[in-house]
This record gives structure tokens, sequence and C-alpha cells, in this order.
């Protein structure tokens, strides 16, 4: 289905500005993130990495900046349906790592640690889902109005690294997968597969570069970021995430805007061959690093879909006398293009722009976020109430402050655009 309709065209004018606001592409679902909503990621080690849940936060911090939403992270290495690891049984993990904090949606990934690296067993597989299943019925009870997501498992990788590992391990996480998404189906729940779109990535990379492919999941377990950005991307979807930061078309011959999607654009100019205008976006593009910073990110965007799905920032300019013309933001160079490949239309997002430096900004606070979060868990589940109630309230404090520079770092920044033949 089509997630994308024709732009459409508002004009309004204030003194001496020209202002072309949103226009919201017809989507045929909202995002189902709302204001207010409070997303708690309950699940094992992969979840306690806090990269997907990451990635899913800066998405939303980047592409809805006023929106308020407010995400915890409750993984425990070694969790399974029952509870394990560091976290305790289950019905203790529940009240505290999910309940207390009044969660309006609950995301479910379980199942790496429950097939013990073993085969297939049908008595195991069993356990797993009468142990997934009491989790749901908990839920429902104790936060009934809190809409799940299940999150079919991530697999144990068996193709980068063939012959190495546990042979036939990731078939039991997929009949775990369908196992849950048939509980899903009958509970009338969200399901995202977090499974088949990172095989076939790895699949695709393995082709690409085999020797870096190995080094995406070294363990055959936990994802790396790249990894993890795919996960992300299939959480996302299943929540309508729309593909668009923001979209522009500029008719060059007119000097005048075509369409526009989530931007404000004014002032557009034209002086003989070359076109100026400023433009204040309502949203960043996803602060995904430099290749040369991390190539292993790079070879999993770019043997995925997720540049596809989620970081669409379109320049289009039409009627361009025919040359090659720089592209400038805030008086720097970007890039250089010809005439052509600016009518066919450009992804801004792929680009060191200063709206993905800015991006980048809100990555780096976030960091702190995930070191307060560690911490948090680590008081909840190792430190007596008694000892710990003050430095808790101190932590839980220190996160809203966090979160407060996040949505402020993030808020639209006016920028000054031009294009002109290359010198």
């Amino acid at each position: 289905m089509n997630r994308i309709l024709a732009f459409c065209v508002r004009t309004v004018l204030l003194g001496v500005w020209v202002l072309y606001p949103t226009c919201v592409a017809g989507q045929t679902d909202p995002f189902s993130l709302h204001d207010g909503d409070r997303v708690v990621f309950y699940g094992d080690s992969i979840t306690e990495q806090q990269y997907y849940t990451r990635f899913v936060e800066l998405y939303t911090l980047t592409r809805f900046p006023s929106m308020k939403v407010s995400f915890i992270m409750s993984g425990v290495s070694g969790d399974k349906v029952s509870g394990g690891g560091g976290g305790g049984p289950v019905d203790q993990r529940l009240p505290r790592d999910v309940f207390s904090y009044k969660p309006t949606i609950v995301t479910i990934m379980l199942g790496m640690n429950d097939g013990y690296y073993h085969p297939y067993d049908a008595g195991t597989l069993r356990t797993y889902e009468l142990g997934f299943e009491h989790i749901l019925d908990e839920i429902k009870v104790h936060a009934p109005d809190a809409r799940v997501v299940v999150l079919r498992p991530s697999p144990y990788d068996e193709i980068t690294q063939p012959g190495k590992g546990i042979a036939n391990y990731n078939s039991f996480l997929i009949k775990m997968g369908d196992s849950i998404a048939r509980m899903a189906s009958d509970h009338h729940l969200t399901v995202a597969d977090l499974n088949s779109p990172i095989v076939a990535g790895l699949t695709a990379a393995s082709t690409s570069d085999p020797n870096l492919a190995p080094l995406l999941i070294a363990d055959h377990v936990h994802p790396g970021p790249g990894m993890h950005w795919i996960m992300a991307d299939a959480i996302l979807k299943s929540w309508n995430a729309p593909p668009i930061v923001n979209a522009l078309t500029l008719d060059a011959l007119r000097g005048a805007v075509v369409s526009v999607n989530n931007s404000n654009v004014s002032e557009v100019k034209r002086e003989g061959d070359a076109l100026s205008w400023s433009q204040k976006d309502n949203a960043l593009p996803l602060p995904f690093p430099a290749p040369a910073a991390d190539p292993l990110t790079t070879l999993a965007l770019r043997s995925s879909t997720v540049v596809a799905d989620l970081d669409q920032q379109t320049l289009t300019i039409d009627h361009l006398p025919t040359g090659r013309y720089e592209l400038r933001i805030d008086g720097g160079l970007v890039a250089t293009y010809s005439n052509e490949e600016l009518a066919n239309g450009i992804n801004l997002a792929t680009l060191d722009t200063p709206m993905l430096r800015q991006a980048r900004l809100v990555f780096l606070t976030n960091d702190s976020k995930i070191s307060l979060d560690t911490t948090r868990n680590h008081l909840l589940r190792n430190v007596p109430s008694a000892v710990n109630d003050s430095i808790l309230a101190a932590v839980n404090d220190a996160l809203h402050t966090v979160d407060d520079e996040q949505h402020r770092q993030a808020q639209p920044v006016m920028h000054h655009f031009s294009v002109r033949p290359a010198r």
C-alpha cells in the first residue's frame, strides 16, 4: 500500500514573507505513538543492549520533536518468559520493571534464552508458549489500557559464519515467533518481526562484504548497532512510522515552490541561474554515523531498507539550465549535482548537513539517558529500597532533565539554502 500521497501546497502572506506550511502526507494510518505515551521495552540481554530501544526513541525525538513520549528500558541479561538472569522471577519482574511505570505501550521480546541453545523440542516450545501467555495475562490485569507489541525474537546468526555455532537454532526461534504471533492475533495485538529482516540483511551483507558481515552479530546472539537499526525499523513500521523527514520541490524557472511537506519555506528567490530560499523543517534526519566512523552500521544500512523506510529528506528542483550546481546550506558547501540529478530528487538525509549535525547532538545527549537508565535498573534490582530511595529519586530527576534537553536540541531551526552554478 502506498504510504505517501501527493503533497499539498498552501500559501499564506505574512508581511514580506511567503510561508508554505506543512501539509500532512496522506498516510493510511497515523503514527501509533501519541503525546504523553510511556513505552516500556521488556526483554532479555538484547533489549538490555539499549540499541533498538534507543533508535526507536531517537526516531521519535527527531521526527516528532514537539511530542513528549517517555521510553523505559526493562531488559535483563539471561531473561526468559519465566524471568531469570539478574532480574528475578517473572512475577517480580513485571510489577517492578513494567507496571510501576504505568505504561501505555509495552513491547515484549523474549525467546533467545528460552530455547536453551538446543535444537527444537516440543516441550520446551510449550513451556515458552505458556510463559508468554502468562505475561500477556498479567499485562491485561495490571495494565489493561496498555497497547502490547509482540516482537518475534531476533535471529541466531547461522548465515555469516556457516558451520559455526549451533546448527538450526534459528529455526527454533522462528517457531517461537510463529507461536507468539498466533497469540498476538488471538489477542488482537501488534506484531513486529525482528527475525526475517535481519536474516535478509545478513544474507545481503554476506554477499556484498563477506569479511565484515560476520561482525554484524559476532557472537551469533547479540546484534551490533547496525542490526539494531533494522530491528528498530521493524518496530517503527508496525507503528506506521512515516518515512518522510520533509520534502520540497521547487521550480527554478518561476522561482517558486511546487510542493512542500513538513517544512516552512520562505524567501524563495531566483537570481539568474541561481536559486535561494529559507527553510525551517519540522523534523530532523536520523543520526546515522558517518560511514568512515562506523563501517559496520553502514554495511547494515546498505544491506537493508532502513533508509528508504525511515529517512527520506528530499529536495527536487525542476527546470534548472543544463550544468552542474553547488548546493549550499548556511553558506557551507554540501555537494555538487547536475541539473538532472536535482530534477530527479536527492535525499538530503544521507548528506553531511547542519540538520544531520543537529540530530547527532540529540544522539550524544541520549548517551546520558542510557547511562542513567542503566543506573536506575541497577538500583531497582540490586540495592535494598531502604538504601536507594534518595539515590533513585536523584536519578529520576536527572532523567527528566536529560529528556527535556533532548527535546530542546531537537527543535526546528531555520536554515538558508542556495543552489548556484558550480565554479
